[in-house]
């Protein structure tokens, strides 16, 4: 049997993964932005997937590990000298070999139904949005923050002179162009914060939340059956403003400690991700002062390296398992 990972070559989660195969040869590596002894092809008589070029039965292939092979992976293919032109021809070839990869892992999933998909392409997409998650979360039952998404200024204001908030991005990732990329963060805001309180509608909507008093935030990724929850200790005295509002602004200042998650906090984790059909996710939650546990998102490809390395939790190895042993470690 064989393990396909696609990803890009400056990905250190797959060589950490990789170190736990019994059998490295047949942990099969597709580096979307060069060329490798891995390639594949589609003809009339179907896709084909070629190492060394000996031909790989689609049903050979146990699981797909999806792990990063956005348009993103190839930023570094853009030069300063680049024109315009040139940028977007580069951004067309890394769109068209994007479609490819997923060409070939909806061809592995038709040919070999019961291979493991961590995560399969349409169910990432599918939960990239967040108000969905939201609604998701809530319905088995996790705490949510109050929330408001909406172009109407009356109802931000509202809101805002209800609620201390924050205002967040709707959409997963960041914002690129070629070689010039940008990721809006949380932020505070009040009500002195809205320009033109006059006009009626901004031009695009404002996502708002409560900003929920915590004492600490919570990093939980669901790896299989294996479930792995990280303390962010972000509300120091000593840390910035802006670092107790998001741990991403200070994660190299945060302390990371190992946590234990309360029995049914666990099993919410494992139904929500059984319920978006994903078998990896990173969960972000917040424990309030008075013993909450609130859902604030989940990213169905996050990161989770620094956090190993960090706490000494073995996540690769438990992915490494994952993919060697579907029957015995997938949700």
């Amino acid at each position: 049997m064989k393990f396909l990972v696609l990803s890009h070559k400056k990905d250190l989660h797959v060589r950490a993964v990789q170190k736990h195969f019994l059998n490295s040869s047949d942990f099969l590596f597709i580096n979307p932005a060069s060329k490798s002894d891995l390639r594949y092809t589609y003809t009339s008589d179907g896709m084909q997937v070629f190492c060394n070029n000996e031909l790989i039965p689609l049903s050979d292939i146990q699981a797909v590990w999806t792990r990063k092979y956005s348009s993103a992976a190839f930023r570094d293919l853009y030069t300063e000298q680049d024109t315009d032109l040139e940028i977007l021809q580069k951004k067309h070839k890394s769109m068209t070999q994007v479609a490819f990869l997923r060409e070939l892992s909806a061809h592995i999933k038709f040919a070999n139904p019961s291979c493991l998909f961590v995560n399969f392409f349409l169910d990432n997409l599918r939960n990239e949005y967040r108000l969905l998650q939201l609604t998701m979360a809530k319905d088995i039952g996790f705490t949510i923050p109050n929330t408001l998404v909406s172009e109407n200024k009356k109802e931000i204001l509202q809101f805002l002179n209800s609620h201390a908030s924050v205002t967040k991005r709707l959409y997963q990732g960041g914002v690129s162009f070629g070689k010039i990329g940008h990721s809006f963060g949380t932020l505070a805001i009040t009500a002195s914060d809205i320009k033109n309180p006059d006009q009626k509608y901004y031009d695009s909507p404002v996502f708002l939340q409560e900003n929920v008093s915590k004492e600490y935030e919570l990093r939980v990724t669901v790896i299989g059956k294996k479930i792995f929850a990280c303390k962010f200790d972000n509300q120091r005295d000593n840390l910035a403003e802006k670092s107790k509002l998001d741990w991403r602004f200070g994660i190299r200042s945060i302390p990371h400690t190992t946590y234990k998650l309360p029995e049914q906090i666990k099993e919410m984790c494992f139904t929500l991700l059984k319920k978006m059909g994903l078998q990896y996710g990173a969960i972000d939650m917040i424990k309030t002062k008075d013993g909450r546990y609130v859902f604030l998102e989940i990213n169905a490809n996050g990161q989770f390296l620094w956090i190993e390395e960090a706490t000494g939790m073995e996540m690769s190895k438990a992915m490494a398992e994952l993919l060697m042993n579907p029957k015995k470690n997938r949700l």
